[in-house]
């Protein structure tokens, strides 16, 4: 099945949908699992479709990410009045256009900020240890060069820690950092992908920072944004949605 799977997946990569579909239909006249209904949804002709493919993705295994993904980003797109009765009869899918189900979609502001805070909580914490445990190890600096290399080094490690923070949270927690998971919110990217150690550098280090560069502006776009995106958000194509 695994080696089934692989052709698969080529035959969806090279946009050859109806070889896809062909091998699909051999995948679940056989045993299929998470995986199989998964690539299923992939070349649904429906949302409903992709959407009950994606269920029974999830009943074999609720740990499949990528079914997971798929299923939230389903949230974001609009219902097609497409169904005919073999659901791989066409010989491609219709295109998908984003567009949100309800404003209750996306995490409010102030959910938000009080994730924010959360990791800036934990982060300084974090730090402080750190900070005092390098602190305890190198000598007091003795001339000006020598306090501003310690210093330098320092910030340095500030940002370290918090890059590292960011990309292990957002990689292996599904777009949760604790303070998303307390608030019940995530991040995803609006094309449905896992996100990438890249992503979480990208919008919770480079684009963070950008976001406050001018007054803040760059966080409180999201009180007017119809998708509620700051900056950080656009410049990694991202969105933060509630998970309960």
């Amino acid at each position: 099945m695994r080696d089934l799977h692989a052709q698969i997946r080529n035959a969806i990569a090279i946009n050859d949908l109806e070889r896809a579909r062909d091998l699909l239909r051999q995948a679940l006249r056989e045993s299929p699992d998470a995986e199989t209904y998964y690539l299923a949804s992939q070349v649904a002709l429906s949302d409903e479709q992709k959407r009950d493919f994606l269920g029974k993705a999830l009943e074999r295994d609720p740990f499949h990410k990528e079914a997971r993904y798929a299923l939230e980003r389903l949230k974001l797109l609009s219902r097609s009045a497409i169904e005919p009765a073999d659901v791989f009869a066409q010989s491609s899918a219709p295109p998908y256009k984003a567009k949100p189900e309800a404003g209750s979609l996306y995490a409010s502001f102030a959910a938000r900020l009080i994730a924010l805070l959360i990791d800036s909580a934990i982060l300084f914490v974090i730090g402080t240890v750190i900070g005092f445990i390098y602190g305890a190890l190198m000598p007091p600096p003795t001339s000006l060069p020598q306090f501003q290399q310690q210093t330098l080094i320092a910030n340095l490690l500030g940002l370290a820690i918090s890059t590292l923070y960011y990309v292990y949270f957002l990689t292996n927690r599904d777009g949760q950092t604790p303070g998303k998971a307390a608030m019940g919110i995530r991040i995803v990217r609006l094309d449905g992908q896992p996100l990438t150690a890249w992503d979480a550098i990208l919008r919770n280090v480079i684009g963070y920072t950008i976001s406050a560069l001018i007054f803040l502006i760059g966080y409180l776009w999201v009180l007017i944004d119809d998708k509620r995106q700051g900056w950080h958000d656009k410049l990694a194509r991202t969105v933060v949605v509630n998970v309960r």
